[in-house]
């Protein structure tokens, strides 16, 4: 659906993005990119956003040519050799650094038995998955190379989500080959001068959205969204404070029969696939979560320029869709609620979610993410292979699961019907639960084949008397132990209390000056007051540059008053603040 809706839109839109002039100079971070960089400094060393793949390789394999294979990619694509920094106004910038040779780590196991040798590659791929990036370095690819045998090897490509996404993979497994074969001749590669650079997107994206666009980008989601609540699927155990980010997956298959089916209903309504497995999955989501609005986020591709199809980089963006069923509509209207929002929310695409986020400022929350806690795709079955010439590239299963969100539907259509997945947190579920969700999804796209004008609790009903109880086992934690940030009084009602200790002062002090606030009171909260990640960076680094020791940005987000903030800052850093505002040590007498 989303390359019918792009290939419309391009017939419309004028792109326009040039060379940046000064190719050497730092340039701000897209959007997208300042918010991995932000969870960067949020959960330092986490591998959450690596992009681990692993392959098994038979054949000869020339791997002085597979290294000049991937140092051809690196010079032809800038953002693989981008650094991620702070720049002199505080803020995240990019910098592009001189070419480098990408040199695989080489793990020779021929000295083993078949067995051995393969369980003991598999680890070794395991553990390379395992690694975080330093996003200061410039080097966010590695490849790792396992040698079974002379003509099988194991091999481990990780790049980070900050320079890459999903197609560009598919950009990667096109050029990869042509710049192997060009090296195993000793000729040029066959490829296309790239138009721009990553760099210069990003710097044309901050110019665009700015004006006139950007508030009418933002009026359009200020209504779409106005009074959001967050989804809350009853989950096996209490939402722990902070996000683990482990997950797991439940595999199922939709049989061809029922895929057809689904595909004529769809066509009839008007709709596609897409949107009607969306609306199918929300229904899940509202029967598990008793709620009757529900939101759920869609990733798309986010490149609607030309200019940028070929490019490798982070463009996803991700599209914040909402339905409501107070009235219990009859699921054919559902479903055209459900597709009018999504015609409208790729209308209004260009806004990053990023700055969606900033814009609607939702309580922050590290036991969740912002704005969702579900998404949905549909995936093109026919994604590019990983070949090389003369050698067989065969993908193997990741057994590292990462879950970004509570619970994460991936469907993608095959020969046979429809292939499933179904990733949840493993701080949330367990996998009865999770698996008795899939079943009741497949359940019900046969009772809505069956009988597309029932409402939705007639389906649900018919569901119900199938498969009997559905959700969680009795007992499950429902809602989470820990109070919800967003319950407490607004920051209009917050009754001002001056600052009392030289640490409140402080903060209160450099809070005043980011957020432009003239008077900051010790019961304030921080993002209450307008603040947003990118503030909350600068005021940790302005902190600890004043109280001279690090202050996190994930104490600040723990802690998001000034009395809060200066009371775990003094009891973590009792000594250095007394001694950096001169304050007495007690004696036995006090």
């Amino acid at each position: 659906m989303e390359s019918r809706l792009l290939a419309r839109m391009r017939r419309f839109r004028v792109s326009g993005i040039d060379r940046r002039p000064h190719p050497t100079q730092p340039v701000r971070l897209s959007f997208a990119q300042q918010r991995l960089w932000f969870l960067e400094q949020l959960a330092p060393g986490g591998v959450e956003y690596s992009m681990p793949f692993a392959f098994r390789a038979s054949g000869r394999l020339d791997v002085a040519a597979l290294e000049s294979a991937f140092s051809g990619l690196v010079r032809r694509h800038e953002v693989l050799r981008t650094r991620f920094v702070v720049g002199a106004d505080q803020d995240p910038v990019q910098v592009v650094e001189d070419p480098w040779a990408v040199r695989a780590r080489i793990v020779d196991l021929t000295d083993r038995g078949a067995e051995a040798a393969e369980a003991a590659g598999l680890e070794v791929l395991a553990e390379e998955a395992a690694r975080p990036f330093d996003l200061t370095s410039g080097r966010l690819l590695r490849l790792v190379v396992v040698r079974l045998a002379s003509d099988a090897h194991l091999m481990a490509v990780t790049m980070h989500h900050i320079v890459a996404d999903g197609w560009s993979t598919g950009i990667l497994a096109k050029e990869l080959p042509e710049l192997y074969a060009a090296c195993m001749a000793g000729r040029e590669a066959q490829l296309a001068e790239l138009p721009i650079q990553y760099a210069d997107y990003a710097m044309w994206q901050r110019d665009q959205l700015q004006g006139e666009d950007l508030e009418r980008q933002l009026a359009y989601w200020r209504s779409a969204l106005a009074g959001l609540v967050p989804l809350e699927l009853p989950t096996d155990r209490p939402r722990p404070p902070v996000r683990s980010g482990r997950g797991s997956a439940v595999d199922f298959t939709v049989p061809g029969e029922t895929t057809a089916a689904l595909h004529a209903l769809a066509q009839r309504e008007g709709a596609t696939l897409f949107m009607l497995l969306l609306a199918l999955f929300k229904m899940v989501l509202g029967k598990w979560s008793g709620q009757d609005d529900v939101t759920v986020g869609v990733p798309i591709a986010g490149r609607n320029r030309v200019e940028v199809e070929e490019l490798i980089g982070f463009f996803v963006n991700t599209l914040v869709l909402r339905s409501q069923t107070f009235d219990d509509p009859r699921f054919d209207e559902f479903l055209r609620r459900v597709k009018g929002a999504t015609l409208s929310a790729y209308e209004h695409q260009d806004m990053p979610f990023e700055r969606l986020v900033e814009d609607l400022a939702p309580t922050r929350d590290l036991s969740r993410t912002p704005l969702v806690q579900a998404v949905f795709a549909l995936q093109n079955a026919t994604e590019t292979a990983w070949q090389l010439p003369g050698v067989r590239i065969d993908p193997l299963p990741s057994e590292t699961k990462v879950e970004k969100f509570d619970v994460t539907m991936v469907l993608s259509e095959s020969q046979g019907g429809l292939e499933g997945s179904l990733t949840y947190s493993n701080d949330l579920f367990d996998r009865e639960t999770v698996e008795r969700m899939a079943g009741y999804f497949r359940t019900l796209l046969s009772a809505v084949v069956a009988d597309p004008a029932a409402r939705l609790g007639e389906l649900h009903a018919v569901v119900v008397g199938q498969r009997g109880w559905v959700g969680p086992p009795a007992g499950a934690a429902g809602r989470s132990a820990r109070p919800d940030p967003g319950e407490g009084p607004d920051q209009d009602e917050v009754e001002y209390v001056a600052p009392r200790s030289p640490v409140e002062r402080t903060i209160a002090g450099i809070w005043g000056d980011v957020l432009d606030v003239a008077r900051v009171g010790v019961h304030d909260n921080f993002f209450l007051l307008g603040g947003h990640s990118l503030m909350a960076a600068r005021i940790t680094s302005q902190l600890s540059q004043e109280l001279g020791f690090e202050v996190t940005v994930r104490t600040l987000f723990e802690a998001q008053t000034v009395e809060n903030l200066a009371g775990v800052l003094a009891a973590e850093h009792f000594a250095r603040i007394r001694n950096r505002f001169g304050i007495p040590t007690p004696t036995a007498g006090d």
